[in-house]
């Protein structure tokens, strides 16, 4: 258009984007959908449903013409058979049947208020799904059943359900009143995520709608939030990104993947860009933009196959036309139309020199290094020119597209070199415009020129020169320091081995110490009888352990020093190797496990050292021993074989034990090697015996291998040459390796009077000796382990357990703090038994709730003495107790386990202390315990069983009250939950004289 003075006014007379469409007499659209044929089916708010054929023919149905049960339509749907059901306010839901709608009579127990609807959808089962006003959300199935999901018995928090949804992942989603929910029709319950409940558990939602792309959009008062499954992210579009109102009515998505939204003020077009930070692009329209003032219902929009988009009103529906209204000019190519640097135009030949032509006819420009610059851009497009927004990226810096702000592009502190800059414009529903492509070009600063650079190759070669050559001396330098430190580490190694050696060696011999000295003083103590060959016999056998052990600690150390040599006889190694091996028949009874020789040939002179062969001897079987199973095999085979024209000795010691992995073999026989397994983890041995074999093998010039024992087991096999230089000799066995048998006693048979005592030791010596040395006055029962004891305490009344630490399975210290933290066992004293006499072992076991620490070798009278203090103590207690002294909790008991116990027993008693119905059976429950369990602990604890324990208590308080002068018997007994008569006999029964009594002997 032209003026006189105002110029040229432009505007677009063909711009369909929207009309509104009337819809007659009935003009409150509440809900709008379409069927397969393409028919139009409308709802209105009080005229019934309308049906507008695809040739424009229109179909009434109203109550006025009985074809439909309410004028009030709030929503419609299709099923999956394309059957048209609308929901009602007040006549519930109907079915267009026969050309008309008729009301769905539903099953079960009647509720007017499900007649209420406000939302319907159907899923792929044929089910109904409905929303109501006051009562929930409905499933109406084909045979006419409900079921009601509620806050009463579901996740929903409102019982005003207003939108539904469903997706092609068989999820129902569910808007209310008060939240946003998610309900899995497959498994038939919600499934709302945490982070939906957080920040949409409270909106009050108006719209819900599953878009192609299978994004839910949740329309509320206060916004839109997208929630896209796949990933669980939520995003929240508000006005401040483009929306034109936050409240939102109605949602709806077009052909081309828009996604139109209808607020109380206007529509706003959304466009996902998949590719740019910002997701989602808002374009809003107003009434100016051909709206007329249009105001929406919540819920009321569909897209027809035509691609048009169609939303409720109250003033008929509105028709978005996004292919006519937003198609215009969407392949112009974006054109560059300023250029500023630092914020002034550049013109052609201006000062900067930058422009030698029109920005627009120029491909290319060159902008001086670290100068900000922007451009400006448009799409020449006037007929959207308010909506349109420009994308920009650099190629090569990333596939997202970036989105200005207005039409100028900005650009700081670009970095030298060539740059493509690429725009294009995006307009509603079109977010694939042509793209403009311009050649950036930043020069680099004189710093990064040629020139520079050159310099800088100069310098650094100068550099690299001079650091070799410094390089040089350093390694130098370094080596030395690295032969000094070499020297330094194997010293720190080796002064390290040996202390640990040391150190592991000092405990394998301090227990064979201990039963050296304490039989010696309980011999030393008694008269001579025949119990003392026993003790002496048990002393004499730890003598030779100790001795061993020590020997093999000389032997190691003059391995170590290289000063060990062979000490040669000529003897018959048959004998010699049968009374070594004889030696371990009475272990391997004790273990139970089957000792065999077999001995192939009749006899076999050679040379050997003795010493040395019996030690080969007895570390093999040891190890036999020790890493055997439970009524396992040791086989012991002498064999005499031909090699080379030479003859050689070969004796194996097989065992059906545990074995040894492949991996490990190759190092058994190495210093300090020790192999664990699951079976003997807690085993700590010092690794020198099967290297000290080792070595002694190799003196007499043999060779030891091992091998696996089929099916289970290890074979370790000894060659020796067979040689006769040495003097002949015999072989001068000492008998003392050939111990008799010790009878073992058994334990008393247990007393109910007599306190009953469990060691828990794995030495079997150790563990018989205080056996035998205190079933004299204890009942004696025994574990080799932690493990082993639990089990056993479960079965049997402790009064004590003395235990030694170091055990294998469990150790001491980890069976002390399950017995200090199990209720049923916290009130038993623990004594514990050790090597190890550091101060920092002594605090770990007292930590563990140990009562008593004694170190090895202990003295057996302190041991004795320490336990009978220790059951005195409770003793003295339970006696304390039968006399009327107060129990007093921290007094008598032994752990806080026992206290907090003993506590919230008398709070119970005095908190029920005038309930005469007040039972052991209610006690038991209030501190948490069986009645049985409740028994126990307070007869260990108190000397009193539950009943008596109580009686006390309420008996101290009548006592009490008496003493402060209360008169009247009959008031004190009330108050102690006793008859008069009751309390008068247990009162006498406990004091020696009746209430009565007490009071005339009181007053005087």
């Amino acid at each position: 258009l032209g003026s006189a003075k105002l110029g040229v006014a432009y505007t677009n007379l063909g711009n369909t984007l929207f009309r509104m469409v009337s819809t007659g007499d009935y003009e409150d659209v509440s809900c709008i959908t379409e069927d397969d044929s393409g028919n139009l089916w409308i709802g209105f708010d009080g005229g019934g449903v309308a049906m507008k054929s695809s040739q424009g023919a229109v179909t009434v149905y109203n109550q006025q013409n009985g074809k439909i049960m309410s004028d009030i339509v709030t929503c419609m749907t299709f099923d999956s058979k394309q059957r048209l059901w609308v929901g009602t306010y007040g006549e519930g839901v109907a079915l267009m049947q026969n050309g008309a709608f008729r009301k769905v009579e539903t099953t079960g127990k009647t509720d007017n208020r499900k007649n209420y609807v406000k939302c319907i959808t159907a899923d792929d089962d044929g089910n109904i799904w409905y929303g109501t006003i006051d009562v929930g959300l409905v499933r109406l199935r084909e045979d006419g059943s409900t079921m009601v999901f509620g806050p009463d018995n579901t996740e929903l928090k409102s019982s005003s359900v207003l939108s539904l949804a469903t997706d092609k992942s068989n999820s129902l989603y569910v808007g209310t009143s008060d939240g946003f929910h998610v309900y899995d029709l497959k498994k038939q319950k919600f499934v709302t995520t945490k982070e939906l409940t957080e920040k949409v558990g409270r909106e009050y939602i108006t719209s819900i709608l599953v878009d192609s792309r299978n994004f839910v959009w949740i329309g509320t008062r206060n916004g839109i939030w997208v929630y896209r499954p796949q990933n669980n992210e939520l995003t929240n579009i508000t006005e401040k990104d483009g929306l034109s109102n936050t409240y939102i009515r109605s949602i709806v998505e077009d052909k081309y993947n828009n996604v139109w939204i209808s607020t109380d003020n206007g529509i706003t077009c959304i466009t996902y860009l998949q590719s740019s930070d910002n997701s989602f692009t808002c374009t809003p329209f107003f009434d100016e933009d051909g709206l007329r003032q249009a105001s929406f219902f919540n819920d009321a929009s569909c897209a027809t196959h035509d691609g048009k988009c169609l939303i409720g009103s109250f003033k008929g529906y509105l028709e978005i036309n996004p292919k006519h209204g937003l198609s215009c000019d969407n392949n112009r190519e974006v054109v560059f139309t300023t250029l500023y640097i630092k914020g002034k135009e550049e013109t052609v030949n201006g000062e900067n020199g930058i422009l030698r032509e029109n920005i627009q006819l120029t491909r290319r420009i060159e902008v001086p290094y670290n100068t900000n610059f922007s451009l400006t851009v448009s799409a020449m497009n006037h007929t959207l020119t308010q909506k349109t927004k420009y994308a920009y990226r650099i190629k090569g810096q990333g596939e997202e597209w970036n989105i200005a702000p207005d039409n100028n592009i900005y650009f700081f502190s670009m970095p030298s070199g060539e740059h493509q800059l690429e725009v294009k414009a995006i307009t509603p529903g079109n977010d694939n415009g042509k793209i403009s492509t311009l050649t950036i070009v930043i020069p680099p600063p004189f710093w990064r020129s040629t020139w520079a650079q050159l310099l800088y190759a100069a310098l650094l070669a100068g550099g690299i020169a001079l650091y070799v050559l410094r390089l040089k001396k350093k390694q130098a330098e370094k080596m030395e320091r690295e032969k000094e430190k070499l020297k330094i580490t194997q010293q720190y190694e080796m002064e390290e081995n040996k202390i640990r050696f040391f150190t592991n060696i000092s405990h394998d011999l301090k227990t064979p110490l201990t039963l050296i000295i304490a039989p010696l003083e309980k011999v030393l103590g008694e008269s001579h009888d025949k119990s003392i060959k026993k003790e002496l016999e048990v002393a004499w056998r730890n003598a030779k352990i100790l001795l061993d052990e020590i020997t093999q600690l000389l032997d190691f150390r003059k391995i170590d020093v290289g000063a060990e040599k062979l000490h040669t006889f000529h003897g018959d190694m048959v004998p010699f190797l049968q009374k070594t091996v004889q030696g371990f028949s009475q272990y391997a009874q004790s273990k139970n496990i089957t000792l065999n020789t077999k001995i192939n040939v009749s006899s076999m002179e050679m040379d050997f050292d003795e010493n040395k062969m019996r030690r080969i001897i007895m570390n093999l079987l040891s190890n036999a021993y020790k890493y055997n199973r439970q009524n396992g095999t040791v086989e012991v085979t002498l064999n005499r074989q031909t090699l080379n024209g030479k003859e050689q000795m070969v004796m194996q010691v097989a065992d059906t034990g545990i074995g040894i992995s492949n991996k490990n073999k190759k190092h058994i026989f190495d210093r300090f090697y020790q192999e664990k397994t699951e079976e003997d983890s807690e085993y700590i041995g010092s690794g020198i015996g099967l290297h000290i074999v080792k070595e002694y093998v190799e003196l007499h010039n043999g060779e030891i291998s091992v091998k696996d024992n089929h099916p289970q087991g290890t074979v370790f096999t000894v060659v020796i040459p067979i040689t006769s230089t040495a003097t002949s000799a015999v072989a001068a066995l000492k008998s003392e390796e050939n111990v008799e048998d010790v009878n073992v006693s058994q334990p008393k048979e247990e007393q109910d009077t007599t306190p009953t005592i469990l060691i828990v030791e794995d030495n079997e010596d150790s563990r018989l000796f205080l056996q035998r040395s205190l079933s004299a006055e204890y009942n004696i029962i025994m574990a080799e382990n932690g493990k082993e004891a639990l089990e056993m305490m479960k079965e049997r009344d402790v009064n004590l357990v003395v235990t030694d630490i170091m055990m294998p399975v469990m150790n001491g210290l980890e069976l002390c703090s399950r017995i200090k933290n199990d209720i049923l066992f916290s009130h038993i004293p623990v004594i514990m038994l050790t090597a190890k006499s550091t101060e920092e072992n002594i605090v770990a076991g007292l930590k563990d709730g140990a009562d008593e620490y004694i170190t090895k070798p202990y003295s057996l009278n302190i041991l004795k003495l320490r336990i009978k203090k220790i059951l005195q103590w409770s003793e003295d207690n339970h006696k304390q107790i039968a006399h009327g002294i107060a129990i007093e909790p921290s007094k008598i008991t032994v752990s806080s386990l026992d206290q907090d116990l003993i506590t919230k027993a008398i709070q119970e008693v005095e908190k029920n202390m005038q309930d005469p119905d007040f039972s052991v059976v209610q006690l038991s429950q209030a501190v948490g315990m069986t009645r049985g369990h409740l028994y126990k602990k307070l007869m260990a604890i108190t000397g009193k069983s539950p009943i008596e324990f109580m009686r006390i208590i309420k008996l101290k308080r009548g006592h009490s009250l008496l003493e402060q002068g209360k008169t009247n018997i009959s008031e004190v007994a009330f108050l102690v939950g006793y008859s008069s008569k009751q309390f008068s006999r247990y009162f006498k029964e406990e004091y020696g004289c009746l209430p009565s009594e007490f009071l005339r002997k009181n007053k005087e």
